[in-house]
């Protein structure tokens, strides 16, 4: 019922864990561990750091966690294959564990997170794939690659993931969504290291929350986002390609850009706090634009809708940069500072207003 290993030096072939539980002291080396009937695999005692070498495979349809809210790390390295079985199987992430890959893992069942100061490191190079029938419920903690000189290692998905609950997710490894749902139920998710989204996946978004492009390049479709919570840029790039956003935008520090080809309508808030919007398409904003400071750059054309409003907030020093060519279909309440570049063409159905402008 209670196994206890501590074996620096010892190698095990095979360990099949038919329930129960088996502790993990500073050094096990076992080359195939097989978990059946839900048993609990444990490391990392008060004071000890556990330190688990798998060199070929896990297979688990059971529980992982640390020792208790005690213990230090347990660390579980993985060099060949790791696979979380179907749904009824459960991978705990718990207090303190670092589970640290070289290998891909991949989760036909549920891995969650239960506790805070959780993480799961990735080698570079390494993934972990969640399947069309894996769940991924995030309350706690964080993706991370362990080296920062390669390529990432990468949260690739295809299920279902939920973020949030108790603390924001910070997405250190590179993510990319194919197919599934991620959804943002509270907090935010934050992206590290960028990632994609040009498949069929999306990105439910509820209100109050958020998800952040932090640094590196997100690349997306924008109809993979919905809900009434926001998509935040702050201090990454993300760049979208044609299509319809109905989520709000916020750009406070960092770039959004879209490319030459490309069309791009905004239906709902665009919320411009700082950073670049690079245009070098076409950017339609059919409801509201507000402009607080930042900048406008490329080649292309931004419009503000018919019906649509441009609003210069907030008040001198922000200046605004136009350097791309506007088109006014709606109304533009211009006040303040801006450091005009290139046109503004307000067309026949729009209106120009002026406020103190300098």
């Amino acid at each position: 019922r209670y196994a206890y290993m501590n074996s620096t030096g010892v190698r095990v072939k095979r360990f099949d864990l038919q329930g129960g539980y088996l502790t993990i002291g500073q050094y096990v080396e076992i080359d195939t561990l097989l978990m059946d009937n839900t048993p609990y695999l444990r490391g990392g005692r008060a004071q000890e750091v556990g330190y688990l070498q798998v060199r070929d495979f896990i297979y688990t349809n059971g529980y992982i966690q640390s020792w208790d809210t005690r213990g230090k790390y347990f660390v579980i390295n993985v060099t060949r294959s790791f696979l979380i079985d179907d749904h009824y199987s459960t991978y705990w992430w718990y207090r303190y564990i670092h589970s640290i890959t070289r290998c891909d893992i991949y989760n036909y069942g549920l891995l969650t997170g239960a506790f805070a100061r959780s993480s799961f490191a990735l080698y570079s190079g390494s993934r972990l794939i969640n399947a069309r029938s894996g769940k991924m419920i995030l309350k706690y903690g964080q993706f991370y690659t362990l080296s920062s000189n390669q390529a990432a290692g990468a949260v690739v998905n295809y299920g279902y993931v939920s973020v949030g609950a108790f603390e924001n997710i910070n997405m250190y490894a590179y993510f990319v969504l194919v197919e599934g749902t991620v959804n943002v139920s509270s907090r935010e998710m934050r992206l590290y290291r960028g990632g994609s989204c040009n498949g069929t996946g999306s990105f439910q978004i509820d209100s109050n929350t958020a998800l952040l492009v932090r640094s590196s390049t997100f690349l997306c479709r924008p109809s993979a986002f919905a809900g009434e919570g926001t998509v935040r840029i702050y201090g990454g790039l993300l760049q979208l390609s044609s299509g319809l956003l109905t989520t709000r935008l916020e750009v406070q520090s960092g770039q959004l850009r879209v490319t030459k080809t490309e069309e791009l309508e905004i239906r709902n808030v665009l919320r411009h706090f700082g950073g670049t919007i690079n245009i070098h398409g076409f950017i339609n904003v059919s409801e509201s634009w507000q402009f607080d400071r930042g900048s406008l750059s490329g080649s292309g054309i931004i419009a503000v809708g018919k019906g649509g409003t441009l609003t210069l907030t907030g008040n001198p020093p922000n200046s605004r940069t136009f350097n791309v060519h506007t088109q006014i279909f709606g109304t533009a309440n211009l006040a303040g500072s801006i450091h005009l570049q290139k046109v503004i063409r307000v067309e026949k159905t729009g209106w120009l207003q002026l406020n103190g402008l300098t």
